[in-house]
C-alpha cells in the first residue's frame, strides 16, 4: 500500500477520477482516522483512506479547534489532498506548535474531509488530540 502526499499535482493529474466504483462494483468511500500526539511533536499525521486504488481523486479537508488553549498548538487549516492511481491512503501533515503554556489542557481539533471528486465520504470527521506535556 502506498501513501499519497498533499503536494500540488502536475496539471495532468488534477482531473476528476473516472472510478466512481471500486473493483467490486461498490461506490468508492473515503474515511479519516483520529490521531493523538504529544504537544512537542512537529506534525500530527492524519490518514485518509479510500476503498479503492483505482483512478485519481482529490478531496478537500479542514482542521478547526474543538477545545483549545488560548494559544492553540494547531491553527485553523484548509487544503486539498490528492490520490494517484494505485494509492489507497493519503496523509495530511498538520503542524503542531508547542505553546509552552502551563495550562494543562489537552486540546482537541476536528479534521473534516469533504467534496471528493468521486464516490462519497463515509466517515468525514475525526479528532486530533494534542496532549499537553508542559
Amino acid at each position: 500500500m502506498t501513501t499519497a502526499q498533499t503536494t500540488t499535482p502536475r496539471p495532468d493529474t488534477n482531473v476528476t477520477c473516472e472510478a466512481n466504483v471500486d473493483e467490486n462494483g461498490n461506490e468508492v468511500e473515503y474515511s479519516v482516522k483520529c490521531v493523538t500526539v504529544k504537544e512537542d511533536v512537529r506534525d500530527a499525521v492524519v490518514v485518509i483512506t479510500r476503498t479503492t486504488t483505482k483512478g485519481v481523486a482529490r478531496l478537500d479537508y479542514s482542521v478547526n479547534p474543538k477545545r483549545a488553549a488560548n494559544f492553540p498548538t494547531i491553527q485553523k487549516l484548509k487544503g486539498r489532498v490528492f490520490f494517484k492511481d494505485g494509492e489507497m491512503t493519503a496523509t495530511i501533515k498538520v503542524p503542531v506548535k508547542n505553546n509552552n503554556m502551563k495550562a494543562r489542557v489537552d486540546e482537541v481539533h476536528i479534521v473534516e474531509i469533504s467534496k471528493p471528486t468521486t464516490g462519497k465520504v463515509k466517515k468525514g470527521k475525526a479528532e486530533i488530540v494534542v496532549l499537553d506535556d508542559d
